[in-house]
């Protein structure tokens, strides 16, 4: 009989496996394991595998190796970034990943949250269910899709479905990507471009401000009421606006790098209602803070690289600090609990470093933890609960 063991991520612990057992026949052994981040545990899950059938768990060199009787590993996703591939063939065993995975839902979704956006669903929404306010023009600011220029980064299955879409609504769109499909790109009227062309072709603005050149804040719009507030919340005083421009912003506070993302993500979170109350998410403070200590360790990119975790260096700034994926949730995580309103986590923090970020749903813990270097793409998903 064939042994299929199922190693997938915590969320699908204990779900029923019969759909797989009815397609694979009474001759396979299945077998479901919800793989925690615990190396061992996973090895000695696989060991007498003939086949492992995963989504996300991370097969390294060393799993890869305890596998005696393995033939092939499936990968039920898209992509195989979760498999040492190198392995794997220097142990004769075939790796496969499945072709199509949830492309229209995923191009799909992401046309819905942009229209959100730009329509502000979720204040109307909030105005409708909470406040009772049935007021169609109590919003303004609203974009037009058609108007904006939508940068891809990625230009695979799912990035040129959404540009697809993108185009449907007649907006602009710039794609990345290392290995781009140019005939599909001609195909979509899709500008391929690099990441600083791309990242370039968009203005500074967040939360409703653009930062000039010089270090002033231009207000953008009809944004008038939320920038006031959210700035009036840091720097304890009425803030003069003449022409949309803020004539009594302090910008040698603005130079410094906590009060600067402290201040963004703040933006980023602030509204102002019908009624003219004002709304801030405190969750974008410890946020704003993180970055902000990134930045601090890797600004001038004096960071020391001292002792090594496995194959990985291990990176410490000036003060001693350790800069890596478990470093940085934990972190940002105290920087949370510093809030007297703090109530928990709403989810465990997803720390993700370099290819890390690959992984959906990935936690971080001592053994997998890697280092946050000056050029590495780090990833965070986290929430609080307040």
């Amino acid at each position: 009989m064939t042994r299929v063991v199922v190693a997938e991520i915590p969320e699908t612990a204990g779900r029923d496996l019969s759909v797989e057992q009815s397609v694979l026949g009474a001759y396979v052994e299945l077998v479901g394991y919800s793989w925690d981040g615990n190396e061992e545990l996973l090895i000695s899950a696989c060991r007498d595998a003939d086949v492992v059938l995963t989504d996300y768990a991370p097969l390294t060199r060393t799993v890869i190796e305890q596998l005696q009787l393995c033939k092939l590993i499936c990968v039920a996703a898209t992509g195989s970034d979760s498999i040492d591939l190198e392995a794997a063939a220097d142990a004769n065993i075939s790796v496969c990943a499945i072709d199509e995975y949830c492309t229209d839902e995923v191009a799909d979704h992401v046309i819905l949250l942009m229209l959100a956006l730009c329509r502000r669903l979720a204040e109307y929404h909030d105005q409708v269910q909470r406040q009772n306010l049935w007021q169609f023009d109590s919003l303004t600011g609203l974009a037009r899709m058609r108007d904006m220029t939508l940068g891809i980064v990625g230009f695979g299955k799912i990035g040129q479905a959404v540009a697809r879409r993108a185009r449907g609504f007649g907006m602009t769109v710039m794609a990345h990507d290392h290995h781009p499909n140019e005939h599909v790109a001609a195909d979509l009227d899709v500008q391929i471009c690099g990441l600083a062309e791309l990242f370039a072709a968009a203005k500074r603005i967040i939360g409703g401000v653009e930062v000039q050149a010089d270090g002033s804040i231009r207000i953008v719009d009809n944004k008038i009421e939320e920038i006031s507030a959210a700035l009036n919340v840091l720097a304890g005083e009425r803030l003069q606006i003449e022409n949309n421009v803020i004539v009594n912003f302090d910008k040698g506070k603005f130079a410094d790098a906590t009060y600067r993302n402290r201040f963004l993500m703040l933006l980023e979170r602030t509204k102002v209602d019908a009624t003219g109350m004002v709304h801030i998410n405190r969750d974008g403070i410890a946020e704003g803070e993180l970055q902000a200590a990134v930045e601090h360790v890797f600004g001038d990119r004096a960071t020391t690289y001292v002792g090594v975790q496995g194959d990985m260096k291990v990176s410490f700034d000036a003060d001693g600090l350790r800069l890596d994926e478990l470093t940085a949730a934990r972190k940002l995580d105290g920087l949370r609990a510093e809030g007297e309103l703090f109530r928990g986590l709403s989810f465990d923090t997803i720390s993700a470093a370099g290819p890390h970020g690959a992984i959906v749903h990935y936690r971080v813990d001592d053994r997998s933890s890697r280092r946050i270097g000056p050029d590495t793409v780090y990833l965070v998903d986290s929430g609080g609960a307040y």
